[in-house]
């Protein structure tokens, strides 16, 4: 083998031990998994409290209304006593403070302008589904479907 005298001491090691590796591995991956089903409590949070609010300010910038909704999005959160979520790899957790929350999710006026495009998927903070648009951006996609048929038809 090309393992050399370390390598095959190493596998020697995680072969007599495998159940503590095992172990230790699942113990990580339910850590893991909690602070994953923390940050999807976040983030059904932010998306519902976001869609709502950019239906009522559909006049103000993105910049502003990040300002004005960011208090509002934090008292919330605060309400909902987050722990720990993962990190930016997913292979450890951190401190479920709203900075971090905001890095994660990658929050700020540029995601409420991708909300607004209906691009948010592009965003980790994402959720699929017609209930999470802007009824501005599904009547838009509706229109354009619309004019497609009828360029067709015309054809």
């Amino acid at each position: 083998m090309m393992l050399g005298s370390i390598g095959r001491a190493a596998l020697a090691f995680i072969t007599e031990n495998i159940v503590w590796f095992s172990a230790i591995f699942v113990v990580w991956a339910a850590i893991v998994l909690w602070a994953n089903s923390q940050l999807t409590k976040v983030r059904k949070l932010t998306v519902g409290m976001a869609t709502k609010y950019l239906k009522s300010h559909e006049d103000e910038t993105d910049a502003q209304i990040w300002t004005n909704f960011r208090p509002e999005w934090e008292a919330a959160v605060n309400k909902l006593n987050i722990k720990w979520i993962p990190g930016k790899h997913n292979l450890w957790i951190i401190r479920g403070s709203t900075e971090n929350i905001t890095n994660i999710l990658r929050l700020g006026p540029e995601w409420f302008e991708s909300l607004r495009q209906g691009v948010v998927l592009q965003h980790r903070g994402a959720l699929p589904g017609e209930e999470y648009k802007l009824k501005s951006r599904v009547n838009q996609e509706k229109e354009e479907k619309q004019l497609k048929k009828s360029r067709r038809k015309k054809k």
